[in-house]
């Protein structure tokens, strides 16, 4: 990785750490879910990946652009470290409960052995997976994002047999933002 890259990546967490006026907003989820999921139909298709919805919400209320970086990296993530077999297959789950949204990313891909880098998870420029290329970041700014949407992240990765993402989120609305 190159300085020039290094700076650019650090520009970006910094900018994440200290966005904290952005506006909440509504969102239609399922639209945004499709919007991301058209950015990576070439990789989808190709890969034949089944990607399965289940949801209950049909808007909410978040900062779109933290929300959008965190379901764009953790399906990123998902594509990007698929094994080859068995078919992948990525579920994202998109609840609301009592007062409380889950989202839930899970895959069937390549995993890694989470709990001997528990430490790790989170931290900027750490790789758990050296097959693909990476940077080691977009973990640690989902972390940030989820934060900063109040929220938690729990990751839990198996080598060979997958990861799971669960975050929990608070819910809120645009006039109490």
């Amino acid at each position: 990785m190159g300085l020039d890259e290094t700076l650019s990546d650090l520009n970006r967490i910094l900018y994440v750490q200290n966005d904290t006026h952005a506006e909440k907003v509504v969102v239609d989820f399922n639209e945004l879910l499709d919007k991301i999921k058209n950015r990576f139909a070439n990789e989808i298709e190709a890969a034949g990946i089944i990607i399965k919805v289940e949801t209950n919400v049909t808007t909410f209320t978040t900062i779109l652009p933290f929300f959008e970086s965190i379901l764009t990296n953790l399906l990123e993530n998902a594509i990007k470290y698929r094994a080859p077999t068995p078919t992948p297959q990525i579920t994202i789950e998109f609840l609301e409960l009592q007062s409380d949204y889950r989202l839930i990313v899970s895959d069937n891909g390549l995993g890694f052995d989470s709990e001997k880098q528990v430490d790790k998870l989170f931290e900027p420029f750490q790789r758990f997976n050296t097959t693909n290329s990476g940077k080691g970041i977009g973990l640690y700014l989902v972390k940030c994002h989820v934060e900063a949407l109040e929220g938690t992240i729990y990751l839990t990765s198996k080598s060979g047999v997958g990861t799971k993402v669960e975050i929990k989120f608070p819910q809120t609305d645009a006039k109490n933002s």
